[in-house]
């Protein structure tokens, strides 16, 4: 019996997936900020309809035809998917810069190969591009997908002829030590990898898998038409609560991402046509959206993308640099529809109906291949043909890369083959404490006495300050961690065992504190008629309420703390706010130098006072035996008046909007090494 029949309402399905995707990579309304669930959901629908294209061939021919299968797979996955890639390399040349574009030229090379995802994980880490600024990152969840359709296929031609019908209890297995192990990568150092990972996504499909095969092998009968409404319904219900409650700090994938699962897997196995899900779903404009899906999804990434890029080269004097307006976004959308239709109309359905030989298949898909690669390999290797731009763009550019290398910026990392190991034999992870060798600096032979406690603002600092000690026979701890934005900030966690061990060692005389201090502090401030929460403008006036309360206890937690540190007879430092320049200012600069226009980066020295106006007026009423550093006076009023300078000729002390460039954090640490004599 054939069960691999067309439903109109997966297609609806799609459509629901497809539409959330496309908002939230605009990455400008709020309401679609867990549009990224859109992805899971295809995921299940893959592994549903895949193997029920898999087992019907097994019913109807008693094997598998691996050719056939991946014949199939190439005509739906790789003409689309290669035609947008080559299209996408002329913009990329012209829009991206060097380091941009040598990301870009990896990125080919993943896509070729149909490994993009793991092209990622190796581009990660903290300071990688933004994603919103990579043109094929979307392309990381075919690469999943492909990966699972080279493997399944196998899997179950060599499982069902040894297990047979048996081999469901393998895949549930194999459904479980995915899912655990997404779940148990989902909250440390390696979300990323969980989140790109063939092996912590595949439960997802095997979510669709294991229904598939239940209708095929465990299902004796039809359900009766009220079960399925309820359990139709209730998947909805489980959709809607997921993409209204999940954000970007859900932990994903991981045990919630079952919400979602499990709601697309009952749809799918309950809401035929007619149910009223299914009906709904198989409304004609739904449907027709879920044909071109595919098309949908690899067309309006790199849309977004470069409109993003194009906006920060030629319209940077707006203020709005790598942001686009909505308007814009509903232009770009509409425009990604269109081109979707000819693209599924053209390109996919010729394709996938065979009026393409196998022939002319290989021919085309092999021609594409060598271009992809061949470009990518290319501009990777010339460092993103750097040759494209003047120097002087070349050299603001390479700030963006001016930041000290991961071993100084993370001591004590464990590696992923560490915490996999320390899995498999049941063992407790043990944090490396605050007076660990790994987190020493200068020479080591020597006791420090000083302890730097802070964020990623004292990464620039950390290189020079290392220098000095090593050069004078010194040493001192460092602790880098963000600390919680809870109201009693160092109050919990490794942040809060710091300042203890700290406070309880006879041995540390100094004590260094650099964060973010706006951010931690949850300052508001109201200057220009408007509510800043931080450094950013608040949504409202209950928030700037709720920051303002929160910023009261904050720092009164934080005086608690201090005073602690100085009955310990422990000389306290504090390193002041740093200016807030707000846009990337390698890339600032280098967009003034092609148009043509004076490369300075500033922003006004009021605007500085008045978001940090709450925090300075904190630290200035702090008493006792205190250190006081302070930013604004080497970068503020010093270079140009009245201003905050994120720059000094060629010279850039930022490397983003916010970090220091390790030639700004040579200025603040020797001013901190004047200030603190002893350490």
């Amino acid at each position: 019996m054939n069960k691999s029949y067309y439903r109109s309402e997966i297609d609806g399905l799609r459509a629901l997936a497809i539409l959330p995707v496309i908002l939230y990579h605009t990455y400008s309304f709020s309401f679609a900020e867990s549009g990224f669930l859109g992805v899971d959901i295809f995921f299940v629908i893959s592994g549903f309809l895949i193997t029920n294209i898999l087992l019907n061939e097994i019913l109807v021919t008693k094997k598998i035809s691996l050719i056939n299968f991946y014949n199939r797979r190439i005509r739906r996955i790789i003409p689309a998917l290669f035609f947008v890639t080559i299209v996408s390399i002329y913009p990329a040349y012209k829009l991206l810069f060097p380091f941009t574009f040598k990301d870009f030229g990896q990125s080919l090379m993943g896509v070729s190969t149909l490994l993009p995802n793991l092209i990622f994980i190796l581009q990660g880490g903290y300071f990688a591009e933004a994603n919103s600024l990579k043109p094929l990152l979307h392309t990381w969840s075919l690469g999943v997908e492909e990966q699972f359709y080279f493997f399944f296929p196998l899997f179950l031609l060599i499982f069902l002829k040894i297990l047979k019908r048996n081999t469901i209890i393998l895949i549930i297995i194999l459904f479980l030590l995915s899912f655990i192990l997404s779940n148990d990568l989902s909250d440390g150092v390696y979300t990323q990898e969980n989140f790109l990972l063939p092996i912590t996504r595949m439960w997802e499909l095997f979510a669709g898998a294991i229904i598939s095969y239940y209708n095929f092998f465990l299902k004796k009968k039809e359900f009766n038409f009220f079960i399925k409404n309820i359990f139709s319904f209730f998947g909805v219900l489980l959709l809607i609560y997921s993409f209204f409650s999940f954000s970007e700090v859900t932990p994903h994938p991981s045990f919630f991402t079952f919400i979602p699962v499990l709601g697309t897997c009952l749809i799918i196995l309950f809401a035929s046509k007619e149910t009223i899900i299914g009906k709904i779903l198989s409304f004609r404009y739904l449907v027709g959206i879920g044909l071109i899906s595919y098309s949908l999804y690899l067309w309006h990434y790199p849309f977004f993308v470069f409109a993003r890029h194009y906006n920060f080269l030629f319209n940077s004097e707006s203020g709005s640099y790598y942001t686009l307006s909505n308007l814009t976004y509903f232009f770009l959308i509409l425009i990604v529809f269109i081109i979707s239709y000819f693209s599924w109309k053209y390109i996919e359905q010729p394709f996938r109906k065979r009026k393409i030989s196998n022939k002319n298949l290989i021919k085309s898909v092999t021609v594409c291949f060598l271009i992809i690669f061949v470009s990518g390999f290319y501009i990777n290797k010339n460092d993103g043909i750097i040759e494209r731009f003047p120097n002087k763009v070349v050299n603001y550019l390479d700030y963006n890369y001016s930041y000290p290398p991961n071993k100084i910026i993370f001591p004590c990392t464990e590696s992923l083959s560490e915490k996999i190991k320390r899995r498999i034999q049941n063992e407790k992870y043990s944090q490396k404490e605050i007076f660990e060798e790994c987190r020493i600096l200068g020479n080591k032979q020597y006791k420090p006495k000083t302890v730097l406690l802070g964020d990623s603002f004292t990464h620039s600092l950390l290189l020079q300050i290392n220098d000095h000690l090593l050069d004078h026979n010194k040493s001192i701890y460092y602790h880098l961690r963000a600390c919680p934005n809870l109201i009693r900030f160092m109050d919990h966690g490794d942040c809060f065992k710091a300042l203890k061990s700290i406070s309880n060692d006879p041995n540390i005389e100094n004590v260094i504190f650099f964060f973010r201090w706006s951010d931690k502090f949850k300052s508001v401030n109201y200057f220009d008629g408007k509510y800043f929460c931080g450094e950013i403008r608040c949504k409202d006036l209950n928030e700037a309420k709720l920051f303002e309360q929160m910023e009261k206890e904050i720092q009164g937690n934080f005086r608690e703390k201090i005073n602690l540190l100085l009955e310990k007879n422990i000389k306290v430092t504090i390193i002041y706010p740093l200016p807030y320049i707000g846009y990337d200012v390698p890339k600032f600069l280098a967009s003034k130098v092609l148009n043509n226009k004076d490369p300075v980066a500033a922003i006004d020295y009021k605007d500085f006072t008045y978001i940090n106006s709450n925090v300075i007026r904190f630290f200035n009423s702090l008493e006792g035996n205190i250190i006081r550093v302070h930013p604004e006076k080497i970068f503020c009023n010093s270079f140009v008046k009245d201003k905050c300078v994120a720059n000094n000729k060629e010279k850039v002390f930022f490397w983003n909007k916010t970090h220091l460039s390790l030639d700004g954090g040579i200025l603040l640490a020797n001013e901190i090494i004047k200030k603190v004599d002893k350490f």
